[in-house]
């Protein structure tokens, strides 16, 4: 697939399982996944807030975060439409199960680029599927091996990060 732009919409991949650091696994799940299909070139995490401890850590696996201004979904579409037209993209991943995506993905299309949809088991809109050239579903127990085996590491990153 080449070189793929993963743009996250951080509201959309949140699993409440998690409380507070509900979007940590699925990041490194995400970039883990897609390893293995392509060289993922851009990173960008779309919150509707900001959020410093998430900005922090996505900025850690190389994330461009992108929460200011208008809301998350306005700017993924306008992320799309921009990243169509450059040469450097092969592939869009969108990181999210909304719905409201799927006239973007049918877009994608129309400028020779792949699609991938990434979502949460369960929460990926069956357009969306549809409409995509590749679906990579993050299912529970994923999300909690990685959360049993991490909440050290990411319990030291935030204290350094404060500290």
């Amino acid at each position: 697939m080449g070189r793929i732009a993963l743009l996250v919409d951080g509201n959309n991949l949140s699993h409440e399982y998690l409380g507070r650091r509900k979007l940590y696994p699925v990041l490194n799940i995400a970039l883990d996944r897609l390893e293995d299909i392509g060289d993922v070139t851009l990173k960008w995490l779309y919150l509707d807030e900001a959020d410093y401890g998430m900005a922090s850590y996505a900025s850690s696996l190389g994330f461009t975060e992108k929460s200011i201004g208008m809301p998350a979904d306005r700017k993924i579409k306008d992320a799309i439409k921009e990243i169509c037209h450059n040469r450097m993209i092969d592939t869009i991943c969108l990181g999210s199960g909304d719905g409201d995506f799927c006239h973007d993905l049918s877009q994608i299309k129309r400028y020779n680029k792949g699609s991938i949809v990434l979502g949460l088991y369960g929460k990926i809109s069956w357009r969306l599927c549809n409409e995509a050239d590749h679906i990579i579903t993050i299912y529970e127990d994923e999300i909690k091996e990685f959360d049993s085996t991490c909440i050290e590491y990411l319990d030291r990153f935030f204290s350094q990060q404060n500290g």
